[in-house]
């Protein structure tokens, strides 16, 4: 099974422009099969956003660039 080793997290409110909120690289905490991780926005960005993406940010632990998550959750505030 591959294995996602760099993973960006950013978010925008016009789905154009993007902000950085999360950088990963060398991660090796979902490095195991059924693994879950747990991950706290690093950048001390304190924004709302409408939109979030997440890319990877290079080849996987197979050397392709196949994403695979079986699930994902964001936790925050809600800003109406």
């Amino acid at each position: 099974f591959p294995v996602t080793i760099g993973l960006k997290l950013q978010g925008s409110n016009d789905a154009s422009n993007w902000i950085d909120l999360d950088n990963r690289s060398s991660n090796t905490t979902l490095n195991a099969a059924n693994a879950w991780g747990a991950f706290a926005c690093n950048q001390g960005n304190t924004g709302f956003y409408q939109y979030l993406r997440l890319i990877q940010t290079g080849v996987n632990s197979s050397g392709n660039n196949q994403l695979a998550l079986a699930e994902i959750e964001f936790y925050g505030i809600f800003d109406y």
